[in-house]
C-alpha cells in the first residue's frame, strides 16, 4: 500500500507544481507582452500652486518613509517588464519574480536629503524611490491635493499604482490634485526623486553647490472646497505707500464670485467680484505702519469667499536697490 501511495503523491505534487509554475510564468508573460505593446506613459505637470497653505486643512505626511536605490532606473513603469515599483507587488508564495520590498527597505526621515542621511549615498547621483503608506477617508464635497514643499531635482509621483505627475526643479513647492487616485482606507504614495543634472536643468550640471537629493520640504495632504481660492496676493505699491495691489485667483475660471478682503487693524473691509477668468485685480487704499527690523509690524489679513476663509499675518515694506545699496522703506 505504501509503495502504491508514494508514487501517486509524487505525481500529484509534480502536477500541481507544474501547473503553479505555468500560472506564474503566464502572469510574467502577460506583463512582458503588456510592456512591449503599451505606449509610453504621460506624466502630467503640476497644477497651479496653492498658496496660503498654513490656513488650509492639512494632514502631514512627514516622518518615517522607506526608500530603495534604483541606479539602473528599472523601477519606472516604462522601464520594467513587470510593471515597475508603482505596482508594489508583494511575495505571496515566494515564487514570484519580485526583487524589491518597500516594507522591509531602509528608512529615512522626510523632509530630508537621502545623501545627507545615509553616508553611503553621499556621492550617489541617480534615482531613489521613497515610499509612504497613509490612511485616508475621501470626502465627496472636497478636493484633495498632494503638496510637496521641495524635492530635488526630477520628481515622479505615483499613488496606488497610478501615475500622478512629474515635476522638474528643486527647492520650490508644487502640488497635484489627487482626488481621483485615492481610495478609502490605506493608500500608497511612491515618489521617485532623481538628483542628476544636465545642460538644460535648473540648476545645470555645472553648479557651485552640492546636489542634495530627495524630498527636502514638508509633504502635506491638503483639502479644499471644489471651488476654492487657489492663491492671493496683497502687495504694497513701492512708489505710493498708501496703495496696495490685491490679487485673487480662484480654482475655476468663472465670473461673479464674491470675495471679501479684511484687515481688521486697519479697519479695512471690502467686497470684490471675480472676472471671467476667475481673477480679481484691484488697487486698494490703506495706511499701514511699515515693517522694519526695529518695528516688525504685522497685520492679520482675512480673505473670505462664499465657502472658504484663508488668513495670514503679513508685513508691508518696500525694498529698492540703487547701485550697490539696498534701501528699506525709502
Amino acid at each position: 500500500l505504501i509503495n502504491f501511495i508514494h508514487p501517486y503523491i509524487s505525481k500529484t505534487f509534480l502536477s500541481f507544481f507544474f501547473l503553479f509554475s505555468i500560472s506564474l510564468l503566464s502572469q510574467d508573460q502577460t506583463d512582458a507582452d503588456s510592456f512591449f505593446g503599451r505606449a509610453a506613459p504621460i506624466y502630467p505637470t503640476p497644477d497651479e500652486l496653492i498658496g496660503w497653505v498654513d490656513s488650509r486643512t492639512i494632514t502631514t505626511l512627514n516622518g518615517e518613509w522607506s526608500y530603495i536605490i534604483d541606479p539602473m532606473n528599472n523601477g519606472l513603469p516604462e522601464a520594467s517588464l513587470f510593471g515597475g515599483f508603482p505596482r508594489n507587488k508583494t511575495q505571496k508564495t515566494g515564487m514570484e519574480l519580485i526583487e524589491y520590498n518597500f516594507e522591509a527597505a531602509s528608512k529615512i526621515k522626510i523632509p530630508g536629503a537621502w545623501n545627507a542621511e545615509d553616508e553611503k549615498l553621499f556621492f550617489y547621483r541617480g534615482p531613489v524611490w521613497l515610499y509612504k503608506k497613509f490612511i485616508y477617508l475621501p470626502k465627496t464635497d472636497l478636493l484633495t491635493h498632494l503638496y510637496i514643499e521641495g524635492s530635488n531635482f526630477t520628481t515622479k509621483v505615483f499613488i496606488n499604482g497610478s501615475i500622478v505627475g512629474e515635476f522638474e526643479g528643486g527647492y520650490v513647492p508644487f502640488n497635484f490634485d489627487i482626488t481621483k487616485f485615492l481610495k478609502e482606507g490605506e493608500n500608497i504614495l511612491l515618489v521617485q526623486t532623481d538628483n542628476r543634472l544636465n545642460k538644460s536643468s535648473v540648476p545645470t550640471h555645472r553648479t557651485d553647490w552640492w546636489p542634495w537629493g530627495g524630498i527636502v520640504g514638508d509633504v502635506y495632504i491638503i483639502e479644499t472646497p471644489k471651488q476654492f481660492i487657489r492663491n492671493a496676493y496683497l502687495q504694497l505699491n513701492p512708489d505710493n505707500f498708501s496703495q496696495a495691489l490685491f490679487e485673487v485667483q480662484m480654482h475655476e475660471k468663472l465670473s461673479g464670485h464674491k470675495v471679501t478682503l479684511e484687515i481688521p487693524k486697519l479697519q479695512f473691509k471690502e467686497v470684490f467680484e471675480t472676472n471671467q477668468l476667475g481673477r480679481i485685480e484691484e488697487t486698494i487704499k490703506i495706511t499701514p505702519q511699515l515693517w522694519s527690523p526695529s518695528n516688525p509690524k504685522l497685520y492679520e489679513v482675512i480673505i473670505t469667499s462664499e465657502i472658504e476663509i484663508i488668513s495670514d499675518e503679513i508685513g508691508f515694506r518696500s525694498i529698492k536697490t540703487q547701485g550697490q545699496k539696498i534701501y528699506l522703506n525709502n
